[in-house]
């Protein structure tokens, strides 16, 4: 007559996998959530950008860090004094006295910005020819735009070292935004001129 067949050492292997996996399982579940240290300046910030407005002696930074401190260099040396920390929405603004060729940085948590400020000017506002001019590195391009219209030209900065680029008794580097195509310039109104580095940070230069 056959043995009857006994399933308690497959059994049993069954039972210990178990008991096993259950244990698995119970270690995953006390582990700690690991989430990240970094502090906010760290954090992404592909658009942080700022502006040094000479004729206005001010500065204003976005899309930096948000609730962070704000330090500024001019030459490499800190600009003591300032206290400024940026906003909930990463933005900040300062009194800043820059002249052209200062070289400006601007540093939030890990990320560093630097700028040198251009020699850009506005020197004319005439709103019955519509036109707003001035100065700058001559051959270099210069941003003009109208505050509360979507107006916007983008000029050169004439260049006596090229044949009929400035016009005759002019100076090296003027430049004119003619707006008379796009709705000409109200009385009283007023805007913004600029030019940026490669990495948008940029010399502004207002107009009223």
């Amino acid at each position: 007559m056959r043995p009857p067949i006994t399933r308690w050492a497959s059994d049993n292997v069954f039972v210990r996998m178990a008991v096993v996996t259950i244990a698995l399982l119970t270690a995953l579940a006390v582990l700690p959530i690991v989430t990240s240290s970094l502090p906010a300046a760290e954090a992404d910030t592909p658009n942080a950008q700022f502006q040094v407005d000479p004729s206005s002696g001010g500065i204003w930074g976005n899309e930096f860090a948000p609730n962070s401190e704000v330090t500024i260099e001019v030459g490499g040396v800190e600009v003591s004094g300032l206290g400024i920390m940026t906003d909930e929405g990463g933005n900040f603004q300062a009194e800043l006295d820059t002249v052209a060729g200062d070289v400006v940085s601007v540093s939030v948590g890990s990320v560093t910005k630097t700028h040198t400020v251009t020699g850009l000017v506005v020197i004319g506002v005439d709103e019955v020819s519509d036109v707003v001019s001035g100065t700058a590195v001559p051959g270099s391009m210069v941003d003009v735009w109208v505050h509360d219209t979507e107006a916007w030209l983008q000029v050169t900065a004439c260049d006596l070292a090229v044949e009929s680029s400035c016009a005759e008794g002019e100076l090296d580097g003027t430049w004119h935004a003619d707006f008379t195509s796009q709705g000409g310039l109200a009385l009283g109104s007023n805007g913004n001129s600029g030019q940026c580095d490669g990495d948008n940070d940029c010399t502004n230069a207002g107009w009223w």
